[in-house]
């Protein structure tokens, strides 16, 4: 497994996280995403391990949380991506060509 760490691009969108098992739903807005994960501001603290399909409007994902952090706004997950189809690759991958088309 390659742990060096992935671009990641600054990129808001909002997601709605449902988790396995807990059955809470929740909205969220990514702060930042990669190929392998996303940064994801919440209301609610989740264990490190749980697991959440992340519903992105134009593709979903499954994601674990890998670790979690309190903030005075809300909670920041971080999210490994565990399973996304082609077009949420292709997708995210479209984020990086736009930031980089725009110097970022």
């Amino acid at each position: 497994m390659d742990d060096r760490p992935k671009p990641r691009v600054s990129k808001r969108l909002a997601v709605t996280l449902s988790f396995e098992g807990s059955g809470i739903v929740e909205d969220g807005v990514v702060e930042n995403i990669s190929e392998t994960g996303v940064l994801v501001r919440t209301t609610t603290k989740q264990p490190v391990g749980a697991i959440a399909q992340i519903d992105f409007g134009e593709f979903e994902a499954k994601g674990e949380v890998i670790w979690s952090e309190e903030s005075d706004d809300g909670t920041l997950l971080g999210m490994r991506l565990v399973s996304m189809g082609w077009d949420g690759w292709k997708t995210i991958r479209g984020f990086f060509e736009t930031a980089e088309e725009e110097g970022a």
